[in-house]
């Protein structure tokens, strides 16, 4: 079992950007890229933890600077926390804090109910 954090530059479906970005032909959001999350998700059966719990869009984690996004509210979801199958019984909660700032991130904040020892 395992949980894979990771920043991976890529928005998976419309949701996961600002209306803004749909028709641009922009890394992070081409054809190609959507599609092998497509297999991560739908063909090998791992879990994006953020959409396990909400399917609600407008949840961004990045808001590219090239773009002015952070002022313009059009941001992009790019970073996730990936399930091997077997926990996604055990993610309670999940939030995305946009009030504290790092860099143009936002920490994903996940809740999860694992046993240990």
């Amino acid at each position: 079992q395992f949980i894979f954090c990771c920043a991976l530059q890529t928005a998976h479906h419309v949701t996961d950007t600002s209306s803004r970005f749909h028709k641009m032909e922009v890394s992070g959001f081409l054809p190609h890229e959507r599609a092998w999350l497509d297999e991560v998700f739908d063909e090998m059966g791992y879990v994006d933890a953020l959409r396990a719990i909400s399917l609600s869009g407008s949840q961004f984690t990045w808001w590219p600077e090239w773009a002015r996004s952070w002022r313009r509210q059009s941001g992009w979801r790019t970073d996730y926390q990936i399930l091997s199958p077997g926990l996604r019984r055990s993610l309670e909660e999940a939030t995305i804090d946009e009030g504290t700032r790092f860099s143009d991130h936002a920490p994903m904040i996940m809740d999860y109910a694992i046993p240990v020892g």
